[in-house]
């Protein structure tokens, strides 16, 4: 099973040392994809959770996770949406989420403007992105008060962490000001004083899902799927 250590960092020195000959399937959780991408290296079957399914990819690796589509098609759902008049969506640089999110926010009549973080070197990622969003949300060039949004929208939990840290400490109300609406892609639903409206995989079905990959593995040969699960609105305060 590989996952991340106490700071984030994933164990890839650990996993380099391990005898891969010896590993039937590996269980991969919210790891990094340079960790996929050295088990299908070295022909290690493996199953992991990722913030989106890993389509096009070995048939050895199989994943769980949610398409970008289904999301926003989620998100367009809501009704509030109709009290928005321009987005900001904030993430990683993530060709799929800055190539979905205009476009459904254009199909809604929202003008939606897009900002990709860069992670600060020389430290473990969550905290990362973390302080890489809080200094520039608490910078004189913030995206915020460059597009002076009605909505953010943040990509994951490390990215809501740093942009709700920065907000609360501009005395920016939520959402009085601004609406907030964030993917919750570990399941982790981060609080900072009202729960934060989110999209999320019941993590509960991804540990069925792992434990059933598991066992289909070994008793029938069968290799790990890849899935796209559905999302849930689940309704904070922040939206």
């Amino acid at each position: 099973v590989v996952t991340r250590d106490g700071k984030g960092r994933c164990r890839m020195d650990q996993l380099e040392r391990m005898m891969l000959q010896s590993v039937r399937l590996a269980v991969v959780y919210n790891a990094d994809s340079a960790v996929l991408d050295y088990l299908e290296e070295n022909g290690v079957p493996c199953v992991a959770h990722a913030s989106h399914v890993r389509n096009g990819g070995a048939p050895r690796i199989g994943s769980f996770g949610f398409d970008i589509e289904s999301a926003f098609a989620t998100l367009m759902r809501q009704p509030v949406l109709g009290r928005i008049r321009r987005a900001l969506v904030v993430g990683l640089s993530n060709e799929a989420l800055f190539d979905a999110a205009p476009r459904f926010f254009m199909d809604a009549g929202v003008t939606c403007v897009t900002h990709a973080v860069t992670p600060l070197r020389n430290l473990p990622r969550p905290e990362s992105v973390q302080r890489a969003v809080l200094e520039e949300f608490l910078s004189k060039d913030s995206p915020l008060d460059k597009t002076k949004p009605d909505l953010l929208f943040l990509a994951d939990d490390y990215v809501a962490s740093g942009a709700l840290t920065a907000m609360l400490a501009r005395g920016i109300r939520i959402p009085e000001d601004v609406r907030v609406v964030s993917f919750a892609n570990a399941g982790l639903g981060p609080v900072y004083v009202k729960p934060v409206s989110r999209l999320m995989i019941d993590p509960r079905e991804v540990a069925v899902l792992f434990a059933r990959a598991v066992t289909d593995f070994v008793e029938k040969g069968v290799f790990p799927p890849v899935l796209s699960l559905p999302l849930r609105y689940v309704a904070g305060e922040t939206f």
